[in-house]
């Protein structure tokens, strides 16, 4: 048993440097499901949005969502070697892992493509499990589902995540919370959410424990 916490790191936008693939689909498929793209113009904007006031913004039915979500599945996958890293990750993890802490993915992308991008960057042996789920509501249960499988302590867990979405999973599941702004969200919308920690660069989780905690 190892005496660190669990980092449980989100993987679009926390892990993988997705943002201009997901941009770039999302206007690819607009027209196909009656959506309105959004323009170059208008990113920033987008990125102070909650997700919800985002898909209202774009009109985005939510009948069409987990259609959505498996075609960016598939679009990955063609795409694995071309999506960059997050700049610093490769760095913070081997600290994270030096200081007693289990790492472990949570997401709803394929755990084929995940599995695919960390052998690509040279990080399959970074973390302990990936646990993947195409559902695309309800991020709470599968925060809870991962932490009954693995059998954690929801008291030594951390979520890592980039959307209000993962905060609001991390708040509804009684875990500690770290929000970073590399990601899909703009820091305005994170932290009017009140997360534990709310960090803009990946160095900082290596951070954020005082040395007792492990």
């Amino acid at each position: 048993m190892h005496s660190g916490y669990s980092f449980i790191f989100d993987f679009d936008g926390t892990l993988a440097d997705s943002f201009k693939a997901a941009h770039w689909l999302f206007n690819k498929l607009a027209p196909r499901y009656g959506y309105r793209p959004v323009e170059e113009g208008e990113v920033e904007i987008m990125r102070k949005k909650t997700a919800w006031e985002f898909l209202a913004a774009r009109g985005v039915s939510m009948l069409v969502l987990p259609i959505l979500a498996m075609q960016a599945r598939h679009e990955f996958t063609k795409h694995v070697p071309d999506i960059p890293l997050v700049d610093g990750i490769a760095e913070v993890l081997p600290l994270l892992r030096k200081q007693g802490h289990s790492l472990g993915v949570l997401t709803s992308n394929a755990r084929k493509n995940v599995e695919a991008f960390l052998h690509h960057h040279n990080l399959q042996d970074s973390f302990d499990f990936v646990f993947s789920s195409k559902d695309v509501f309800g991020k709470d249960r599968r925060v809870k589902a991962l932490i009954r499988k693995y059998k954690l302590d929801p008291e030594r867990v951390i979520y890592v995540g980039d959307m209000d979405a993962d905060i609001h999973a991390a708040q509804k599941a009684g875990i500690r919370m770290a929000a970073v702004t590399w990601g899909f969200q703009a820091r305005e919308v994170l932290s009017a959410l009140h997360p534990t920690w709310l960090l803009d660069k990946p160095a900082q989780l290596a951070e954020i424990l005082p040395s007792e905690h492990f």
